[in-house]
Order: structure tokens, then C-alpha cells, then sequence
């Protein structure tokens, strides 16, 4: 077990990517999102062409379409049903930290439930940002950038856990935003998939555009970038049995 502290941790490191991808990636933290009333944390970017998503807005998000944002034609695979949930139950899913409102989790069957995995997310635009808030990761939690068939990157629950100096384990009450940023002048998406391979990965809160990363580290031969913005909200709880 271990304890996230409420301030927000600056740091660095560097992890290799895909083949297909880069050789390496430059992972620095930037600030942390901004809390929103029952939503836990959002994006605190400006700018974006999709500020947020909330999955509060939509009962299918097959084509999501919500006239009060910029996120039209932003599609999610699947788009309804129980990949879309709130609150927690035991061994399923289990909300991030002051968040009551639907989130996404992404899960396979097992013993006897279903599960939806992978969750694709397909934009209409290129995109080099990708914000969303998690709490509970896992080492089997996974997410994956594409520029059409090609992955420009794949990072684990246990890497993106280590940037908050924890131990992929499950807690439920480490409430991160993550923003990733990939170069833009050498890389963009215009896909995300996200898998797990036990339950759950839970994340809420996405928003996407082009944006310039607060903070980068060049680096020889470094093809793509991805900084990510961490915030802890509580003490140390494993996810429930």
C-alpha cells in the first residue's frame, strides 16, 4: 500500500515504445486538471477542439454528437450500454475519486460477466492531445495511439502509475488526470484504444485537440513526446476484492 500525496509531483522519465512507434518517449509532469463538482477532475488545457466529455450528455456514443461542445464526429466503439456506468461494485468497476456521474470502463468477460474490450475512439481530425482522468490502474490496464493503422504509442496502467511514484495496484482513491501530448510537430492520432485484460480500466472526462505541451525535453532521436499531468486526491485504498 501506499500514500498519494495532495500536491502534484514533478519529475521525468523516459520509457520505450512500440515498434511500430518510437524508440523512446520523454514523459514529463505538467499541472493538474481542475476539479469539477461530482465530476472529479477535468481538463485544464485551453484551447481544445473538444474540451470534455463527459458521458453524461449522451445515451449513445456511437456517433457523439453534443451541440454545446466542439466534439462532433468523435465516435466510440462501443458507443452504449455497459461499458458506461456510475458508482462502484465490488470485483466490476469503481468510480474515480468525487466523481457520481458516468464514466467509461473498459473490461473483458470473466467469471460469468460481460465486459467490453477493447474501447475504440475514433476522431474525425488529427489530433497530438489526449486528456482524461483514471484513478485504480492496473499493470493490465492499456492505451494506444494511432495515426490511422500505425501505433504511435502504448503505455501500461504500471507506467503511467509510476509517474505518480506508485505501484500499479489497483487504488481507487488516486485520482489522476493525465495529459498526454505527443510531438506535434512529428506525430499525431486519430485513434485511441483502450484494453484491459481483468477489471477494470475507468477513465471520464476525455477531451482532445492540438496543443503545445507546458514542459519538453529534447532529446536525440526522440520521435515522439508524451507528457502527462498527475493530481492525487485521497489516502491509499486497493480496489475492492
Amino acid at each position: 500500500m501506499h500514500k498519494f500525496g495532495l500536491k502534484h509531483i514533478a519529475a521525468a522519465a523516459v520509457f520505450g515504445l512500440s515498434a511500430a512507434s518510437a524508440s523512446a518517449v520523454v514523459v514529463t509532469v505538467t499541472p493538474p486538471g481542475t476539479a469539477l463538482t461530482n465530476q472529479g477532475l477535468i481538463s485544464s488545457v485551453g484551447g481544445l477542439a473538444c474540451a470534455n466529455i463527459s458521458f453524461n450528455d449522451s445515451t449513445n456514443l456511437t456517433t457523439f454528437a453534443n451541440p454545446s461542445t466542439q466534439c462532433s464526429g468523435i465516435t466510440y466503439t462501443p458507443g452504449s450500454g455497459r461499458a458506461y456506468v456510475s458508482g462502484s461494485v465490488g470485483s466490476q468497476h469503481a468510480a474515480p475519486p468525487d466523481d457520481t456521474s458516468v464514466f467509461l470502463t473498459v473490461s473483458p468477460s470473466q467469471d460469468g460477466k460481460s465486459g467490453d474490450t477493447p474501447v475504440t475512439i475514433t476522431l474525425p481530425n488529427d489530433a497530438n492531445y489526449f486528456g482524461f482522468y483514471a484513478a485504480s490502474l492496473d499493470p493490465y490496464n492499456y492505451i494506444e495511439f494511432f495515426e490511422n493503422s500505425t501505433s504511435v504509442g502504448k503505455y501500461s496502467g504500471t507506467q503511467l502509475a509510476s509517474l505518480a511514484g506508485l505501484n500499479a495496484t489497483g487504488d481507487q482513491n488516486a485520482g489522476l488526470y493525465f495529459n498526454v501530448f505527443l510531438s506535434k510537430d512529428l506525430s499525431y492520432f486519430n485513434k485511441v484504444v483502450l484494453t484491459s485484460t481483468a477489471y477494470a480500466f475507468e477513465t471520464d472526462n476525455h477531451s482532445f485537440g492540438i496543443a503545445t505541451a507546458p514542459e519538453t525535453v529534447p532529446v536525440p532521436g526522440v520521435l515522439a513526446l508524451l507528457s502527462i499531468g498527475l493530481v492525487g486526491i485521497g489516502a491509499t485504498r486497493r480496489k475492492q476484492a
